[in-house]
Order: structure tokens, then C-alpha cells, then sequence
């Protein structure tokens, strides 16, 4: 029977390409998140509590500009991997590249399922 020889070089890239791809969503829903809200920085230990920074106007153009590079080189880095290793980019694939899905809500009930669509309210006999 024939068979396949695998190419472990090119799964190596796939794996990488896909996450590249998770963060370019995830940045794509940050630098549109298709609702108006405040952008905050976290940083979590590996022991102990989240620190949490609300950020400015300022701030969030650098956040902003950053994450922009961070998309274009992940993107540069998409596209000559599948070309070099012979990987097609689906049409969910170049939606991603092209920024045309995932707004922040898309991406959160992507993330949790089955979170409720309405914030929660308090008992209101407490």
C-alpha cells in the first residue's frame, strides 16, 4: 500500500501559522472592537493578584501602534511560511489576514460559549 511520507517541517509550520493566526484575531478584535469601551493593562504572576492599568488616550495610540507592527509582521510571517512549506490559507484564513471578521463581542462568545448574552444582574431583594 502507498503511503505519505509526513514532512514534520511542514506540520511544524502549520502549528505555527494557526497560532499566528489565533493572535491575529485577537488582535484584529482589539484594534476594532466594533464597540466603545476603555482599554485597560494586565499583568499576571505566576503567584499572587492581576495587576490592572486603565489606560489613556495616549497610552492606547502606543498600545495601538504596536499592536498594528505586531499584526503586519505576524502576517508577513503567515504568508511566507505557507508559501515556503506549501500550506493553502483557507477563505477563513484570509478573512483573519484581511481583518474582516471577529469583533470583540464575536471573539468573546467565540472564547466562552456558553457565557449569557446580558450582563448579569443582582437579586434585587437583596
Amino acid at each position: 500500500m502507498a503511503s505519505i511520507i509526513k514532512n514534520d517541517q511542514q506540520v511544524k509550520a502549520l502549528n505555527e501559522i494557526n497560532e499566528a493566526l489565533d493572535t491575529v484575531k485577537a488582535l484584529n478584535a482589539l484594534l476594532n472592537p466594533g464597540v466603545e469601551g476603555a482599554y485597560q493593562l494586565s499583568f499576571i504572576p505566576e503567584k499572587g493578584k492581576a495587576i490592572k492599568v486603565m489606560l489613556g488616550k495616549s497610552e492606547e495610540k502606543n498600545v495601538f501602534a504596536v499592536s498594528t507592527k505586531l499584526r503586519e509582521k505576524l502576517i508577513k510571517e503567515i504568508r511566507a511560511k505557507a508559501q515556503k512549506y506549501r500550506i493553502i490559507l483557507d477563505q477563513s484564513d484570509l478573512q483573519i489576514i484581511e481583518g474582516e471578521e471577529t469583533s470583540s463581542n464575536e471573539l468573546a462568545e467565540e472564547i466562552f460559549p456558553d457565557a449569557p448574552s446580558e450582563p448579569l444582574q443582582g437579586n434585587e431583594n437583596e
